[in-house]
C-alpha cells in the first residue's frame, strides 16, 4: 500500500473510531462472555459462522493464527459442544472443522446481539447524521472492494 499524505481530519476520524470501537467492545462483551469463551474462541465460532465447514489449514489461515493453536482453541470448542472436527473421506490428512447446531446458535445470537444494538444506536441518529453515515460507509466499501491500493488489508496475524 503506497504513504498516504498527512490529513488532520484522518487522524481526528481515526481518534473517533478508536473510541467508538472501545465503547463497542465495552457494552458487547457481556454477550459471549456469558458463554465462558474467549475472545480467540469465539474468533473460531464466528469465522465458521461465517464462512461454514473447512480445513483446519484454511481457518487458521484466515485468523492467523497457527494449525497448533487453532487446534488447542478447537479443542476447547468441541469440550463445549460447539464444534466438531472430521477427517476428509478422500484425503485422511485434511482435517475439516464445523459448528455444531449449540455453536451455530451461539453465532446466530452474538450477531444477533450486536445487530439489535446497532439498530438501537442507529435509530438515535437525527436523519442527517444517518444520511451522512450511510454515504461515509459507501465510500469506505468502495474504496476497499476498488482495484490497486484499495484492496482490502491482509488480516494480521
Amino acid at each position: 500500500m503506497t504513504d498516504t499524505p498527512d490529513r488532520p481530519e484522518v487522524e481526528v476520524v481515526l481518534a473517533q473510531m478508536e473510541v467508538l470501537q472501545d465503547l463497542h467492545w465495552r457494552r458487547g462483551c457481556d454477550e459471549w462472555l456469558r458463554h465462558d469463551l474467549s475472545f480467540a474462541q469465539l474468533r473460531v465460532v464466528m469465522a465458521l459462522h461465517r464462512d461454514g465447514a473447512q480445513p483446519m489449514s484454511r481457518v487458521a489461515e484466515a485468523l492467523g493464527v497457527g494449525l497448533p493453536s487453532l487446534s488447542a482453541l478447537t479443542d476447547r470448542l468441541e469440550a463445549h459442544g460447539l464444534a466438531v472436527r472430521a477427517r476428509d473421506g478422500i484425503d485422511r490428512r485434511v482435517v475439516s472443522v464445523s459448528l455444531t447446531d449449540a455453536g451455530d446458535r451461539l453465532a446466530g445470537d452474538v450477531s444477533g446481539v450486536h445487530r439489535s444494538r446497532a439498530r438501537t444506536l442507529l435509530a438515535q441518529l437525527a436523519p442527517d447524521e444517518l444520511d451522512g453515515l450511510r454515504v461515509a460507509l459507501s465510500g469506505i466499501a468502495r474504496v476497499l472492494t476498488a482495484p490497486g491500493d484499495g484492496q482490502p488489508l491482509a488480516r494480521s496475524a
